[in-house]
């Protein structure tokens, strides 16, 4: 399943011996429907010189549905969308803000390798055109998202111990079409080895990566003085099944350190740090 999103696996893993070569490649039928559930864990804190610091946490649990809406030779158009969910955000001294918000579904258009090449998020009465479908700028889920699209399958056989490169143009802006604020970063997966879940045999994929975040060159950044540094980390487990042609368990860590500085034309500089971790869970449900 092509959506991101760390906890221990709910079943046994067993480990293979060291096997032929295999291809990695997913195998899906038109009308085919899947469910996985999905967890979410978030942890925020941001501090400001003078001031206390603000901190939340964030937990929720979704149901969602993958339906396979048409298959073109190795591409596949899907529709994704959230059935159940229930969430709750607590800040530090407050109360939990509940929800059962479902969220808009989407439809992706991907290779059989694993690109997305299309993402588009069907809201009511959207007339947008097809794009990539990330809307927030400096949204480190935006950023990241782009970056899961773009993780694709080697051509070639891969056995235990392989591991690839991918060198992705990330736009760290990418809610504002006059603004392009591109970073090349470099995700590095490796195949760890063969393990059995629920009875299907999958390669266990652990992918890395890191994103330097700066400042956008545009001009509220500029009427603002704005000035951003930090870092986005990414650490992503996939148990995918060789033999059915899909992802069986997903875990992902992220973490994001910053800080930001406004210092305007005859105002008051501002300096707010911030550090915001991040652990999902994605289970296909048989």
């Amino acid at each position: 399943m092509k959506r991101v999103w760390l906890g221990m696996l709910l079943t046994v893993a067993l480990a293979h011996s060291p096997a032929a070569a295999v291809v990695l490649r997913y195998k899906y039928e038109s009308g085919e429907k899947n469910r996985y559930r999905d967890q979410v864990a978030m942890a925020f804190a941001a501090e400001t010189k003078g001031e206390d610091p603000v901190r939340w946490q964030f937990r929720s649990e979704s149901l969602l549905e993958q339906k396979v809406e048409k298959v073109d030779g190795e591409r596949y158009q899907i529709h994704y969308q959230t059935l159940e969910n229930s969430s709750a955000m607590q800040p530090e001294d407050g109360k939990a803000e509940k929800s059962e918000h479902l969220g808009d579904p989407e439809r992706i258009k991907m290779t059989s390798r694993g690109r997305v090449l299309e993402r588009k998020t069907l809201a009511k009465d959207d007339d947008s055109e097809p794009g990539m479908g990330y809307t927030t700028k400096l949204d480190e889920f935006a950023i990241v998202q782009q970056i899961f699209d773009h993780l694709e399958f080697p051509e070639r056989d891969v056995n235990a111990g392989d591991k690839w490169e991918e060198h992705i143009k990330v736009d760290l802006t990418p809610d504002d079409p006059k603004v392009r604020t591109f970073e090349e970063i470099t995700a590095v997966t490796r195949l760890e080895r063969l393990v059995t879940i629920n009875g299907k045999v999958c390669a266990e994929l652990v992918t890395d990566f890191e994103v330097p975040l700066r400042t956008p060159k545009d001009k509220e950044s500029s009427e603002l003085g704005l000035s951003l540094e930090g870092t986005i980390l990414g650490h992503l487990t996939t148990y995918f099944d060789i033999e059915g042609g899909q992802s069986v368990v997903e875990l992902a860590t992220l973490g994001a350190l910053g800080k930001m500085t406004m210092a305007p034309s005859g105002g008051q500089k501002l300096t707010v740090g911030g550090k915001l971790k991040v652990n999902i869970k994605t289970v296909l449900v048989d």
